[in-house]
């Protein structure tokens, strides 16, 4: 791990910023006054986790102008994705086959640790107008594992945790076209997120802690 990719503030993992400063500086503050932080990775959900069910969706956060507008451009995005269809054809067929050799994205449920993660983030901080989101941070203290985004001027929110002993193990499986990691959790579920090289050894070097 190179400290030009991936930089370490106090023995604290943290993926490096485009702006001036760090997330651990950001993240420091939503800690409890004795919380040591130990580390901070970016990751996406992999591309393989589908949109959430209706059920998991709930209400939109934004105001009805927002939604009006993302509703539209759904509306007139589907025009534009029947005509494509046709030519998406090969890329659907090889989508399934990367399920079958690579193993599902989500195992375990919605319901499950995995699932819920999983919800939380496609739900995203609270400037996500609908719950599509696929970023976070994911924040390691002794105890926690905070699900965090960048907001402007230079804050940090939280919108999701889980306790660290959840999980239990990280798997790096990239190859040459996908940086999938799988996280797998007590309850055996399991998560596929992508995260470059430098994150996901921040991520095995922070269950292994």
């Amino acid at each position: 791990m190179t400290g030009s990719q991936y930089g370490a503030v106090h023995g604290v993992f943290e993926p490096r910023r485009n702006d001036e400063g760090t997330y651990a500086a950001l993240a420091r503050p939503l800690l409890a006054p004795d919380e040591p932080l130990r580390g901070i990775v970016a990751a996406e959900l992999h591309n393989l986790v589908r949109r959430l069910p209706r059920r998991h969706r709930g209400k939109d956060k934004a105001g009805p102008a927002v939604v009006a507008w993302a509703a539209l451009e759904i509306v007139t995005d589907l025009f534009g994705a029947l005509v494509d269809l046709v030519l998406e054809l090969p890329g659907l067929l090889i989508g399934a086959v990367r399920r079958l050799a690579r193993g599902r994205a989500l195992v375990g449920g919605w319901r499950s640790t995995a699932g819920r993660l999983a919800v939380d983030v496609r739900h995203g901080p609270s400037w996500c107008p609908v719950p599509d989101n696929d970023e976070v941070l994911l924040v390691f203290t002794d105890g926690r594992i905070l699900l965090a985004a960048e907001a402007k001027g230079g804050l940090m929110e939280v919108f999701g945790e889980l306790p660290r002993a959840e999980l239990r193990r990280v798997t790096v499986r990239h190859t040459w076209i996908s940086n999938r990691v799988d996280l797998r959790f007590a309850d055996g579920s399991l998560l596929a997120v992508e995260a470059g090289l430098d994150n996901a050894r921040a991520l095995e070097a922070l269950v292994r802690d």
